[in-house]
């Protein structure tokens, strides 16, 4: 099921831990161990065509409607920077993990940037997908460098 990069994410992961690093330090190996495990559970779903649970759904504070709901930002983060990365190198994998993302939407404004970037993504326009990327993670307050 290629779990080897889940494996190898997640023992450097145990190794930090166990070596009393600092959280700053640990962010980023349980952001790529999150990763890895989210294209292990999709490998998995789409091999067995199994149904995958419902995100979570994050009102916006004082929210009066679904329509006002967003992607929660904590599942969405590590698909965030996974696309990034493959975004910034060219990489057309970026567009599975773009679709993963389908499954986090809320609300007709990230519908509309998925659509958008999946556009650009059509026309090989991986540096304007990126430049979308990193706005959309803006105005939902994620920091994905680092």
């Amino acid at each position: 099921i290629g779990a080897l990069a889940l494996r190898d994410a997640t023992a450097e992961l145990e190794r930090a831990v166990r070596a009393g690093q600092e959280s700053e330090r640990l962010a980023p190996l349980i952001d790529t161990s999150a990763v890895e495990l989210a294209a292990v559970v999709a490998t998995i779903t789409q091999a067995f065509a199994l149904e995958r649970p419902t995100p979570v759904v994050v009102a916006k504070e004082g929210a009066e409607s679904e329509a006002e709901a967003r992607m929660d930002p904590v599942q969405a983060k590590p698909l965030f920077r996974r696309a990034r990365a493959l975004l910034y190198h060219f990489d057309s994998d970026a567009e599975a993990v773009i679709r993963e993302l389908e499954g986090l939407l809320r609300n007709e404004h990230e519908r509309e940037c998925l659509r958008q970037m999946r556009q650009r993504l059509e026309g090989y326009d991986y540096e304007g997908s990126l430049e979308m990327l990193d706005q959309w993670a803006g105005e939902m307050g994620m920091e994905l460098e680092g």
